[in-house]
Parts: structure tokens; C-alpha cells; sequence
């Protein structure tokens, strides 16, 4: 399956930050950015990103479900609990629109480094 062009997408949203109507609006930090991992075979995939000053960063993605199956027990029970992580993204559907969606929502809100890890 052919995966999307994610540099093209970034650079039609700089191009439009860049139009005089739409100073306000953010420019976008991520250069580009990879799925590391097959979306189909589990619940739970790598993405590496590159920001425009050439930094690397790291986060990953997981469902629900993939959640409820890993884990730490709680002491005398079978629950699982998950430290969350900062770099942890949970997500209900993990496509590769979504994953996309997501990374451009938190560089929109200048979360971009927050939630991810520098990669190098």
C-alpha cells in the first residue's frame, strides 16, 4: 500500500500560513515525519519526526485496547496500570490519517516537543 506524502501536506499548511490573510496562524515545526511500524499488525506503532531545524524526535501511538492487554498489575488484582507518558499518544482508531491529524493538532498548539522525545 502506497503511503501518503506527509512533507507535501506540511508544506501546503506553510505555504497557507504564509498568505497575507493568515499571519495569525502557526507555521509548522515537523519537516516531515514516518510510521515506523505496520498499522495492521498490532495496536500500537513508532513515529520518528523531523522539525524544520533538522531535530529528531520520537513518540508513539496505542489504542485502548492494545492498553488493556500490556501493563503493570495492580497489587492482589488483574488490572493492568500504564504510567502515562508524555510521549505516549492514546488514540481510539489507529490509521494513518489519524496518526497525521494528530501531529499536525499538536504542532497547531505548539505541543509538538512536549509530546515527543528527542530521537538522537
Amino acid at each position: 500500500m502506497r503511503r501518503p506524502n506527509y512533507t507535501q501536506e506540511l508544506a501546503r499548511l506553510r505555504l497557507a500560513a504564509d498568505h497575507p490573510k493568515t499571519l495569525a496562524k502557526r507555521v509548522s515545526s515537523i519537516n516531515s515525519y514516518r510510521i515506523d511500524d505496520d498499522l495492521s499488525s498490532t495496536g500500537a506503532v513508532e513515529v520518528s519526526l523531523e522539525l524544520i531545524d533538522g531535530r529528531k524526535r520520537w513518540c508513539f501511538f496505542v489504542t485502548p485496547s492494545s492498553l488493556a492487554a500490556v501493563g503493570d498489575w495492580v497489587p492482589g488484582t488483574h488490572v493492568p496500570h500504564h504510567i502515562g507518558e508524555r510521549h505516549m499518544i492514546v488514540v481510539g482508531e489507529l490509521t494513518e490519517s489519524i496518526v497525521g491529524a494528530v501531529l499536525m493538532d499538536l504542532d497547531r498548539q505548539g505541543l509538538i516537543e512536549r509530546h515527543t522525545l528527542p530521537l538522537e
